[in-house]
């Protein structure tokens, strides 16, 4: 009895464990939530196992070469119906196909499960069944698809959602391209429009697409990823849950032609170019000395800042030039872009006359026209004449002092040169006579030398008085103190800027009028060291590389060699520098 109990109790175990080891038998199912899907648009494989199986048992390597694959979740859940528990596993990977045609989901090795393959078929967009009644789709178009190399094309993608598909969220990817620059130019814009009776939202972003190599080129279309919740009846609220989906624009070629041959100077390709100048005073009269600004604007139409050419004036030797670093600024105007530059160059006259400024061009291609042409200012005439009061510019001082310095000493070789032969011998019979000659000479000599001394002791007291006057024309009162001191500080900090305003307050200070840099040259002309520091300074307020200044202490001391009654000429005749 108890040994047949026993091996009813066997045979019932093993039932049992037969059956419980059917129930867990896996089993692998695949599928796509449609077919046929269209191509650019992203499609769902569904891979889902009937056991809590790790991430890594599937594998989405086998469907790269066919699709763009994207990204892959993974799910599980358990379920307990009747007391018994069941357990799921579903991976669900998102792939787009780019090219039309017939395609296999191959099977997969889940576990030791081989999954059965799938065909399926991908389409045009206007060969399914619903024409354009799709829930979302990407269209890109170029505006023109031949082209020279560095034309600017503007690339423009539009986003069809259907109004009544809400979209959680979403980002748009740019288009790519070897050997072609991309920069996007508007943000979204959006507009509706109906497509074969369906409303549709629609967002439109553009960018702009500079070839930088001739030949054939392609662009490879902009990508979207977003989310959105479909419609549903089983739902409270009428949507389902939220699903991913991915939009590829098509790939546009291009076809680029080269710079033509017979193009002059640096290449530059736009639809319009334009140049224009500016003169700040605005003037065609000038004064020796006297700093003026011209201005010149570049604005091109579909071009970079960097390929915008800098024209290189001729300019007149009698003209100092202090051109200034350009400034580019570009900006997007009704979809094109617009690129300027500002070349802006201070102007000094050095000596009075009558100059032309030849006219300034540059060549562009016309995209339009295929033509070359010319963007131009005109030739000018400027005349210089010297300011109120005839004084004369400091280099023109300077080059005059060096031309009558150069007659003189070529006078005085002269005179030298013509100056009669001497006579080292003496003959016997004029010996008296030389005897006389040399008494004579000794006795005047000694009277001139009690004179001189006799003269010097009269004047004495009287060049006295004069230092003392000048002494005190030099001494600082109280209303150039404070330029003064603030000159000096500004020198030991080589703060450029500062010391040419302080500098200025104290001309103003000094003779009660406002003051220019052209006057102070003026009225120190004669002394070298100060109108050195004076160059120095200038060249580093106008100079197109602003180098730093470094001429303070320099610029101190010539003004301390100004209150000392010092001039760099060696005049004994005392400066004053505060008449009363």
């Amino acid at each position: 009895m108890k040994r047949s109990l026993w091996g009813y109790l066997c045979l019932c175990g093993v039932l049992f464990a037969s059956l419980a080891s059917q129930a867990n038998t896996l089993e692998v199912s695949v599928r796509v939530d449609r077919n046929p899907v269209i191509v650019n648009e992203s499609f769902n494989l569904i891979v889902t196992a009937n056991e809590d199986l790790p991430r890594w048992a599937f594998s989405s390597q086998p469907l790269m070469q066919d699709f763009v694959v994207g990204s892959t979740s993974i799910n599980t859940s358990t379920q307990i119906i009747n007391g018994q528990a069941s357990q799921t596993t579903s991976w669900t990977v998102r792939l787009t196909a780019r090219r039309p045609g017939a395609y296999t989901i191959p099977p997969f090795s889940i576990e030791g499960y081989t999954t059965q393959a799938i065909d399926i078929e991908v389409i045009e967009a206007n060969q399914s069944g619903d024409g354009e009644q799709r829930p979302f789709f990407l269209q890109a178009t170029v505006s023109s698809q031949s082209a020279y190399v560095q034309q600017q094309l503007i690339y423009k993608v539009e986003l069809y959602l259907q109004a009544n598909i809400p979209l959680e969220g979403g980002s748009m990817t740019a288009p790519e391209g070897e050997h072609i620059d991309i920069e996007q130019i508007t943000q979204n814009r959006e507009r509706q429009e109906i497509v074969n009776g369906t409303r549709y939202r629609v967002i439109t972003q553009e960018y702009a697409i500079t070839p930088q190599r001739s030949g054939e080129l392609s662009i490879v279309g902009a990508r979207f990823d977003g989310v959105y919740r479909g419609a549903s009846t089983r739902s409270l609220t009428g949507f389902a849950r939220p699903e991913q989906v991915t939009l590829y624009a098509d790939d546009i070629s291009l076809s680029i032609q080269p710079r033509p041959q017979n193009f002059p100077g640096p290449w530059l390709v736009s639809e319009n170019v334009t140049i224009e100048e500016d003169w700040d005073p605005d003037s065609v009269v000038l004064q020796v000395g006297e700093p003026i600004t011209r201005t010149l604007v570049i604005t091109a139409e579909g071009v970079r800042p960097e390929q915008l050419p800098e024209p290189n004036p001729v300019w007149p030797e009698e003209l100092r030039i202090y051109p200034e670093r350009p400034q580019h600024e570009s900006f997007v105007a009704q979809g094109t872009r617009i690129t300027q530059s500002r070349i802006s160059t201070v102007i000094i006259p050095a000596k009075v006359g009558t100059y032309i400024l030849p006219a300034t061009e540059i060549a562009w291609f016309n995209a339009k026209t295929q033509q070359i042409e010319y963007a131009r200012v005109p030739a000018r005439e400027l005349s210089v004449i010297n300011p109120p009061g005839g004084v004369a510019s400091p280099r023109a001082a300077a080059l005059s002092d060096v031309t009558d310095e150069a007659q003189s000493t070529e006078e005085q070789v002269q005179t030298e040169a013509n100056a009669p032969p001497t006579s080292d011998t003496v003959t016997v019979q004029d010996s008296r006579l030389l005897i006389i000659i040399s008494t004579l000479w000794l006795i005047t000599s000694a009277i001139l030398i009690g004179w001189v001394q006799y003269y010097r002791k009269r004047s004495m007291p009287r060049e006295n008085h004069r230092a003392t006057s000048a002494n005190n024309g030099n001494k600082v009162p109280e209303h150039a103190r404070a330029s003064l001191n603030a000159l000096k500080q500004h020198c030991a900090k080589n703060d450029a800027k500062n010391a040419a305003q302080a500098l200025l307050a104290w001309q103003q200070a000094r003779t009660g009028r406002p003051a220019t840099l052209r006057q102070l040259r003026s009225a120190f002309a004669s002394n070298a060291s100060f109108i050195d520091a004076l160059d120095q300074l200038e060249r580093s307020l106008y100079s197109a590389d602003q180098p730093i200044w470094t001429g303070g202490k320099a610029l101190w001391q010539a003004i301390q060699s100004l209150h000392q009654g010092k001039s760099s000429n060696n005049s004994e005749q005392p400066v004053s520098l505060y008449p009363e």
